[in-house]
């Protein structure tokens, strides 16, 4: 189950997850302090400039997977 609580009890199931199915090697975050208590990369980089331009494409991506079917051009 992922949270949005923002602590790190809500964050760390899904961390732990990741860092036992992967080898990160660098992960890019915004400045949520939780993200530095339980760190899954061998490097950390906590900017805006790396995950803006990821949850800008997201949003698209969220929009058009929201969309019904019969808003599509055929």
């Amino acid at each position: 189950m992922i949270s949005k609580s923002p602590n790190l009890e809500a964050y760390q199931p899904l961390a732990e997850r990741l860092k036992a199915a992967y080898d990160i090697e660098i992960s890019c975050s915004d400045y949520y302090p939780v993200y530095d208590q339980y760190p899954i990369a061998q490097q950390h980089i906590c900017s805006k400039a790396e995950t803006s331009p990821v949850e800008s494409f997201n949003s698209l991506i969220r929009i058009w997977l929201g969309m019904p079917s019969n808003w599509l051009v055929k």
